[in-house]
């Protein structure tokens, strides 16, 4: 059984459970973001998830990830005794306004899914005029 009262305040049920839901969301697919200059580096935790299951898209600047886990929904009939397992589905959205669409690249391994996004090549837009 699972204890779910609130670190700073055990009075407050609604808080309890808003804490409780926070934490249990936040553990799906933790992303870092690095900006190494050129390109920008994603790495995602989506252990569990075979590279089937995941689908990336990048439509107007927004890269968007879903995971898809629910091909085991038959699971759900069992009489289980303790369930932490689940099937999921879990979307995110980042927004990279530098980003070429043409350079993005993605790999799984080992449970931690890499994207890289090449930026845009920053043109010079000033003209420089040579006097005759």
């Amino acid at each position: 059984m699972y204890d779910i009262t609130n670190k700073n305040n055990g009075n407050n049920l609604m808080e309890s459970f808003n804490d409780f839901v926070s934490e249990f969301v936040s553990k799906d697919m933790k992303t870092n973001i690095e900006d190494n200059g050129n390109e920008y580096i994603l790495t995602c935790d989506v252990a569990g998830y075979k590279k089937e299951d995941i689908n990336i898209e990048f439509i107007d600047n927004q890269l968007t990830i879903k995971v898809n886990n629910d091909k085991n929904k038959d699971l759900e009939k069992k009489n289980y005794i303790v369930r932490e397992r689940r099937t999921s589905s879990i979307t995110r959205r980042f927004v990279f306004n530098d980003a070429d669409a043409n350079s993005i690249k993605a790999k799984v391994n080992d449970g931690i899914l890499t994207i890289t996004l090449g930026k845009l090549k920053k043109e010079d837009k000033n003209k420089y005029i040579t006097i005759e």
